[in-house]
């Protein structure tokens, strides 16, 4: 029993073990002067935001993901800083033809197209 119990283990431990398919990309600043730090992991046709470092924001305001395809600009998400700066964000599909994914500061609740410029790019 403890040797058929040992190889189970093994198995499971194995099938723990295998590749996601999972991309992780830096995203760019676009603007020197504002500090930010944050990594793109594309899973398949979506992606999580993990936003290191971003400039705090008012309580009237969120962060807004976007995907842009073909020149447009696609909402995605939007998302707050926790208290250590920090944040995730869901960047659900269709990524597929997507050419970028950026970050705006938006007015609570989001906006249909960006109404600042964006802070980061990350390349899809």
């Amino acid at each position: 029993l403890l040797v058929a119990g040992v190889g189970v283990g093994y198995l499971l431990r194995g099938s723990q073990t295998v590749d996601t398919g999972s991309v992780l990309v830096k995203a760019e600043p676009l603007n020197d002067a504002v500090p930010v730090s944050a990594t793109l992991e594309r899973s398949g046709d979506s992606a999580t935001l993990h936003v290191h470092e971003l400039p705090a924001i008012g309580n009237d305001e969120v962060y807004e993901v976007w995907v842009q395809r073909a020149g447009v600009m696609e909402p995605r998400s939007t998302f707050v800083l926790s208290m250590d700066g920090t944040a995730e964000a869901a960047v659900p599909g269709p990524l597929e033809g997507g050419e970028a994914v950026f970050v705006t500061r938006e007015p609570r609740g989001g906006s249909r197209q960006p109404t600042t410029k964006p802070l980061l790019s990350a390349q899809l």
